[in-house]
């Protein structure tokens, strides 16, 4: 999702700033689908803000103790957080394995520019992020041990992402079985899980004769 700020004249007054959102499901409630709120913003009456939309908390920089994950958990239709690297966008589809929620995202070389993707021979930045699909938090502690400057400030955030190794765009991440192992994969990345008891493994090797 993308948030853009335009100034009067029509000129782009700030990068885009994109957002991951995860939106409750709730088949059975008569309030589903979500209704598009038309009265507007009221501080007087709501909770929410202009950047916080009533129902959606925003967990960017939430840290996460107890109290908070019971409001995160509680939040009527769910939660986002924003992806802070001047135009980093997410570029694939999103898989879930045991609870946790994969993606990737991409950023352009920034420079001074009014539309990054103008750039020429960009390379750009990757990331994996790895997050649990009920609160948003990071899940893996090795995340936090890269060297990526936009996220390194934050343990809460840098906690969610891996820069990627190799530059460009990362591809979707994909599920390995073998016989000793569950792997998500990112091109050459390799990050092991876990799935939960009960669950029976399948995998299969083609042989050629």
């Amino acid at each position: 999702h993308p948030d853009v700020t335009h100034a009067n004249d029509g000129n782009v007054a700030d990068k885009d700033q994109n957002r991951f959102y995860a939106i409750k499901n709730r088949w059975n409630d008569s309030g589903y689908p979500l209704h598009e709120d038309t009265t507007g913003f009221d501080p007087g009456t709501s909770t929410q803000t202009e950047d916080s939309p009533d129902g959606l908390i925003d967990i960017t920089d939430v840290g996460y103790s107890p109290t908070q994950e019971v409001i995160i958990l509680g939040s009527t239709d769910g939660w986002f957080f924003r992806l802070e690297d001047i135009g980093e966008k997410v570029v694939s589809r999103p898989i879930t394995i045991a609870g946790v929620v994969y993606f990737t995202t991409y950023t352009p070389v920034s420079t001074d520019v009014d539309d990054i993707c103008d750039i020429v021979n960009s390379v750009g930045t990757g990331r994996l992020y790895a997050i649990n699909y009920k609160t948003g938090q990071g899940v893996y502690d090795s995340f936090s041990a890269d060297t990526d400057a936009t996220y390194d400030d934050s343990t809460v955030k840098d906690k969610r992402s891996k820069k990627l190794t190799v530059t460009g765009i990362p591809p979707q991440p994909r599920v390995s079985v073998s016989k000793n192992s569950i792997s998500v994969v990112v091109g050459t990345f390799r990050q092991q899980t876990t799935v939960p008891a009960g669950v029976i493994e399948y995998y299969w090797m083609q042989i050629k004769r």
